[in-house]
């Protein structure tokens, strides 16, 4: 991706995914927000090695693209984990008509908003289909429409099994 913008509990996927910190990290911060434990969790941001994000990611303070003085500051970290309130962040992509948006969350008009016309947004979740068939579908039709998907890192956990078939149409035992 070229750019992450995410609300509360997404703001910390999207820092993730931009390499503020580790995934083991991300988690106990999560853990730590969730069950309200504040004082510990400002003192473990302090201790935590905090990066500049690798990918450009929005600010629920500012509403504005992070800065790496903001994403590396863990009193910034401790605030956005008490409130959960933040600023509007869904303009930040208006500018950029050319972007593709995959909208990774529940009810994709809600997150989004009103995009301009001929803006693609591509939701990853449906509430009639399976997960991985609507993830599946989501990456078919960013490919589809000109954004390149390593269809491999789809499958690199997965073994594949052998399956053996005919080497001729009419070859039956």
């Amino acid at each position: 991706p070229h750019a992450l913008i995410g609300h509360s509990l997404g703001e910390l996927v999207a820092a993730t995914l931009a390499d503020v910190w580790t995934l083991d990290d991300a988690l106990h911060i999560t853990c730590l927000r969730a069950e309200s434990r504040h004082e510990e969790l400002a003192d473990v941001l302090s201790r935590m090695r905090l990066n500049a994000p690798r990918i450009r990611f929005a600010s629920g303070e500012t509403g504005d693209w992070i800065t790496a003085e903001q994403a590396t500051s863990a009193s910034y970290w401790a605030e956005r984990c008490r409130t959960d309130v933040g600023a509007d962040t869904t303009g930040l992509l208006r500018d950029e008509p050319e972007t593709m948006l995959l909208e990774i969350a529940p009810g994709a008009a809600a997150v989004l908003g009103e995009q301009p016309i001929g803006r693609i947004v591509v939701s990853s979740t449906s509430p009639v289909r399976h997960d991985a068939v609507a993830i599946r579908e989501a990456l078919a039709r960013l490919w589809v429409n000109g954004a390149p998907v390593r269809w491999s890192a789809l499958h690199e956990h997965r073994k594949p099994r052998r399956v053996p078939l005919p080497t001729y149409a009419f070859d039956t035992k």
